[in-house]
């Protein structure tokens, strides 16, 4: 992804939960009010001033990583931060406050290759050093040393800690003066020291004796001391110096062992510890924050919260300075840098002096996600997130009000004001329990689905048992004492109409059509039905002011059905006004319906509404929902995996009425409209690290969050990038041949023009003696064999598609064209060919089938030939030609046949007395290797890596056989070793495409 395509979004402007296995840092050292802590795969910035316990809407926050965080690491004064997931570590300068974006100042993918993951980062206080730690491998953990700022590739220095010390824990630098340099890598079975040497440019390692300590889980360097204080798990402090006896202001070494171990809370496991203000902070099982001095001795233990363990403690970077004052003294004012403390009312320490006990301000993570800000004087702790442990499961937007309706997986309910980020209601469901028939249990189901109506007078939740739970919009309590309960599998749609209805479908695709009695203020069963055979991807109420609203459901079969709403519920069933199989092959993904005017805006050729849908074809396909006739298709976005969700902005703002949101597996992005297939139309960022389940629309922004995450991000698009990235591919024909091998340049576009020419030729009679005027023109009856010329051979359906798109107007008022020039015609082979070619794996196992005389029209199982023992028939292969797919008549089959096995050419145009004979003297039957080869066309030697034996036994690994591709276009002629150089001759390739044997194959699954 370019630079344009990587700030296409202002990231979250708002996310919920917290990553408590990551430390909260101060993310500006000029501001006390700015944090900086991760949200599983995000760092986020909080404001720790405002009374709501959520993000300001200016702030932004470096982008999403590819995996979920495992480290935030920052210097001194906060200046610089690094992020790392578990493949890549990100540097970033934060800048002053009130900047746009924090700027990306290094990349580090993969650190250590393929061999392991990142596990742990270090940043130095001066902000010079990086240290990356591994994953534990087999050969043990992996260090690596950066002096990143100087921008070289490889690290200045790495080693290995043996496997016996455990996996890594952490890496921390000391903050003392002059020891920038040095710092302690702590795994769960011991420590390791470290220091670069500046002097002779070398990282120096030393290996301490290690005892049984227990589980370690941090360390760090005591200020002001020769000494480093590790934790465990059983509770004990152990000491690690470089010296037994005090040398005074003598030079520190890192060179440090073990000298002694504290048991400080024996019957707790410390989880962490911190030093700041001279003294040494830990926080341990039962939530405690205890402060000992420097040389371990309990001065303080605060215990202002005992909901949760505390995983994590962190000091503010620039503490406010505190005056001890009497309480009759009035001449001091308390400001954002004083904080004022009365003498009778400051906590005292433990010492027999009972000192006034004065500590900066900190911030602890507890075991359940929160963050709180403390402050021991003031005896407060103040959660900075909306608490929860429990994951989002369903969200939904309200059409009248600037309002989301969010559930989690702990059946809390709540409204939230979008434009201040407030929680404005909120609700915990009573428990429902119901009766699991197969496993004969009482379980509790969890919430799937939440929708509200368009007016907002109802809402209703859906359960993972199939039951259904009207709730009162206004104060978010049950209508009912139990659930309606008409399905056993999950609920995945629910939509309301105006009668009003409630219609919902489940993962079996059971509709389910609940009518409301205004009397009784009751909803009752309808009708049932089950028509789809796998899950839906769309279910949508059409509201047509003309006629009376319908129904339509859509599932990933290609299956469309349009229901009858106002006949349902006179009759008390679903009634079906119609049904289609839209496409042949493919599976659809995601489906929206919206004006066509909006997504191809030239053409105001159909007033109505379409249905844009995706499949994991990888293309975009319109479909009229009057006619039910593909209307056009196009390129998808190729990113991790096909479009699974579509959203239509409402008409906020100009920009955004030009915008459509699209997310695939982990990837969310935005395409300009209208769609022309145009990749640089598409732009993508890897969004989450996990399956995205969630994608709502609110005003210009949107809520996106994925499976498992505690929380969701709020995304909103920057306009300008998007629009840069969008020109930067050109004008014209220049960015659809970016999907070309060497775009412009490259051998293909030349054939392609060259068969353009040719086809024109053809047309005019290439045999006269006359001069031609090349022109940029060819009939449009044409299309599907310069199309087939260049590799790609539609189906009969498919050209009938692609004849229509072509002869489409903008306008009924203007005639169809009659010709198509070179440039639409590229573009129309570009968006309808297959994104990878034929797949080798696909006409493999087409072959087997076709091979097997025992088939049925549907395959249960994947059958594995031996090579050329499987054999089929002439008799065989002339049945399929003439009954299956698009059938031809016997005759054209027997030409067909006649064709491409004779030697000679022209038998189509033979006599039938002439043909009748040669065809008895065909071969009766063929191996699978001669099926491949004489009617395919395709000789699998001819693919390196890829022999007959191992193409029809054992599957192909696939990246063996791609590493010995040049690229997914190779050219696969019979009993030739044609090269796809540049210096090849060119006439016989000219012969070769003009007899449609050219395919295009590629081995990836």
């Amino acid at each position: 992804m370019n630079d344009a395509a990587s700030k296409l979004f202002d990231t979250s402007k708002q996310s919920y939960g917290e990553n408590d296995d990551l430390d909260v840092y101060k993310s500006h050292a000029d501001s006390s009010e700015l944090i900086m802590t991760a949200s599983e795969e995000q760092s986020v910035e909080y404001d720790s001033d405002d009374s709501a316990p959520l993000v300001r809407p200016e702030i932004t926050y470096p982008e999403y990583q590819d995996t979920i965080l495992v480290s935030i690491e920052h210097d001194e004064k906060a200046k610089f931060v690094a992020t790392a997931d578990k493949e890549t570590i990100i540097i970033w300068d934060l800048g002053k406050l009130g900047e746009d974006m924090p700027i990306r100042l290094r990349y580090i993918y993969r650190p250590f290759g393929k061999d392991a993951e990142i596990a742990a980062t270090g940043m130095s206080p001066c902000g010079k050093y990086i240290v990356v730690g591994s994953g534990k491998t087999n050969l043990g953990t992996f260090i690596k040393f950066w002096r990143w700022s100087f921008a070289v590739d490889e690290c200045d220095a790495e080693f290995t800690i043996s496997d016996k010390f455990g996996r890594i824990v952490s890496i921390k630098f000391s903050k003392n003066a002059n020891e920038n340099e040095f710092f302690v890598i702590t795994l769960r079975y011991g420590v390791v020291f470290a220091w670069w040497d500046r002097q002779s440019g070398q990282l120096e390692v030393h290996t301490p004796e290690q005892k049984k300590f227990g589980i370690l889980n941090q360390s760090c360097y005591v200020p002001g001391k020769r000494t480093v204080a590790s934790v465990t798990n059983h509770g004990r402090i152990v000491i690690w110096a470089d010296t037994l006896i005090n040398l005074g202001n003598q030079t520190f070494t890192n060179r440090k062992n073990f000298v002694k171990m504290v048991s400080a809370q024996s019957q707790y496991p410390i989880n962490d510890i911190k030093a700041f203000d001279a003294m040494l902070a830990t926080c341990n099982e039962i939530g405690e924050i205890r402060f000992y001095d420097t040389e371990i001795r309990l001065l303080y233990v605060c215990t202002l919260w005992k909901d949760s363990p505390v995983d994590m403690i962190q000091p503010v970077l620039v503490p406010k300075t505190i005056k001890l004052i009497d309480a009759d003294d009035f001449d001091v004012e308390e400001s954002d840098d004083i904080q004022i403390v009365y003498k009778s009312t400051c906590p005292r320490d433990y010492t027999l002096e009972k000192k006034p006990f004065l500590v900066r301000e900190f911030y602890v993570v507890a075991r359940t996600g929160d963050v709180l800000y403390c402050n021991i004087f003031k005896k407060d702790a103040k959660s900075m997130l909306y608490q929860t442990s429990d994951s989002l499961v369903a969200y939904d937007a309200l059409k009248n009000r600037p309002w989301v309706i969010c559930a989690n997986s702990d059946r809390k309910i709540f409204y939230l004001d979008y434009t201040c980020y407030h929680i404005i209601r909120e609700q915990r469901m009573k428990e429902y329990t119901a009766q699991d028939e197969e496993a004969d249990k009482l379980i509790h189901p969890s919430i799937s689905c939440i929708r509200i109506s368009e007016d907002g007078n109802h809402l209703a939740i859906g359960y993972d048992n199939g039951a259904v739970w009207m709730i009162d919009p206004l104060i978010l309590n049950p209508l009912t004492p139990s659930p309606i309960r008409y399905s056993n599998a999950p609920i995945q749609y629910i939509v309301f109409s105006g009668h009003p209805n409630c219609i919902y479908a489940d993962t079996n695709a059971t509709i389910t059509h609940l009518r409301y009695n205004k009397n009784t203020s009751e909803w009752t069963l309808n009708a049932k039905y089950r028509y789809h055979h796998r899950p839906l991807v769309l279910l949508h109420v059409i509201q047509n002011p003309a006629e009376k609203p319908y129904l339509i459901a859509l599932g990933e079969e290609r299956l469309y059905v349009e229901f009858d709403l106002d006949k349902s519920v006179r009759k008390s069933k679903l009634e079906i006004k119609r049904d289609r199989i839209l496409e042949q092959a493919g599976n659809f993904t995601c489906a929206e319906v919206m004006k066509l005017s909006k997504i191809v805006s030239k053409d105001t050729s159909t007033n109505g509404m379409v249905i844009l849908v995706a499949d994991d074809q990888y293309k975009f396909k319109i479909f009229d929902v009057i006619t039910m006739e593909r209307l056009y298709m196009f390129a998808a976005p190729v990113y991790d995996a096909p479009v699974r969700v579509i959203v239509n902005f409402s008409d906020v703002h100009k920009f955004y009425h030009k915008m459509l949101i699209f997310a695939t597996e982990k990837t969310l992005g935005c395409i300009v409209l209208p769609i022309d297939g145009n990749m640089f139309r598409y732009s993508g960022i890897t969004a989450h690290p996990k399956k995205i389940n969630m994608l709502i629309p609110y005003g210009s922004q949107w809520f996106a969050s994925s499976q498992g995450d505690l929380g969701g991000a709020v995304w909103t698009i920057n306009e300008r990038n998007v629009m840069r990235h969008f020109k930067s591919g050109g004008e014209g024909l220049t960015p659809f041949c970016k999907s070309i091998p060497g775009e412009k340049e490259g051998w293909l576009f030349k054939e392609m023009q060259d068969m353009f020419y040719y086809m024109q030729l053809m047309t005019r009679g290439g045999d006269a003696p006359e001069e031609h005027a090349v022109t940029d023109f060819i009939p449009v009856e044409d299309l599907p064999d310069y199309m087939r010329s260049i590799g790609f051979f539609p189906s009969d359906y498919e050209i009938e598609c692609i004849l229509k798109e072509a002869t489409r107007t903008t306008s009924p008022s203007i005639p169809p064209p009659t010709t198509i020039s070179f440039e639409d015609a590229v573009i129309m082979y570009l968006n309808h060919k297959p994104v990878s070619g034929y797949e080798l794996q696909d006409i493999r196992a087409a072959v087997e089938y076709l091979a097997d005389q025992h088939s049925s029209d549907y395959i249960t199982t994947e059958k594995v030939l031996e090579g050329d023992e499987s054999q089929i028939t002439l008799a065989r292969i002339l049945e399929i030609m003439t009954s299956r797919g698009e059938p031809v008549s016997e005759e054209m089959a027997k030409r067909y046949l006649l064709e491409l096995l004779s030697e000679e050419s022209g038998k189509m145009k033979k006599a039938k007395l002439d043909f009748e004979s040669e065809f008895e003297e065909l071969p009766e039957i063929f191996t699978v290797k001669e099926f491949c080869s004489e009617l395919l066309g395709i000789d699998l030697k001819d693919i390196p890596g890829a022999n007959m034996e191992a193409s029809m036994g054992d599957k192909l690994d696939p990246a063996e056989v791609n590493s010995q591709l040049e690229n997914r276009f190779n050219i696969i002629v019979p009993e030739s070793d044609i090269d796809v150089d540049k210096e090849r001759d060119k006439e016989e390739r000219k012969s070769l495409l003009k007899q449609g044997r050219v395919i295009n194959v590629t081995t990836e699954n």
